[in-house]
């Protein structure tokens, strides 16, 4: 009996192994968030240049569980659902600084009010 296919915002990626990796790193940072997948998702939707940039980024969020409904709280509150910002936001300010603006106690996140991260 054939296992059944579980379908993923990143199903049509494809089934050469390297897209494969590629998709299980999409769901370790976005763990089924449907938010988290949709910034993964816009930040990959750029430039070559601007996906490394963002890579390294989500790695670094990943080093520090800030995934998932985290990951989500960062974009869309943090940010104003400004991907550009966010990726800049997770590569140059602190953890300690974006610990701080996720408010999980209360399920929302602070907006940073720097416009340099634009």
């Amino acid at each position: 009996m054939e296992s059944e296919k579980k379908d993923t915002p990143y199903t049509g990626i494809g089934v050469n192994p390297a897209h494969r990796l590629v998709q299980d790193f999409f769901q370790e940072i976005d763990c089924g968030n449907i938010g988290a997948a949709a910034f993964v998702r816009e930040a990959f939707a750029q430039e070559p240049e601007f996906w490394k940039k963002a890579t390294v980024g989500f790695r670094r969020m990943q080093q520090f569980n800030i995934v998932g409904e985290k990951l989500y709280l960062l974009w869309n509150d943090c940010c104003g659902r400004n991907t550009s910002k966010a990726v800049n936001v997770m590569l140059v300010k602190s953890i300690e600084d974006i610990f701080a603006h996720l408010d999980y106690e209360h399920g929302r996140g602070i907006p940073f009010e720097d416009d340099d991260y634009e």
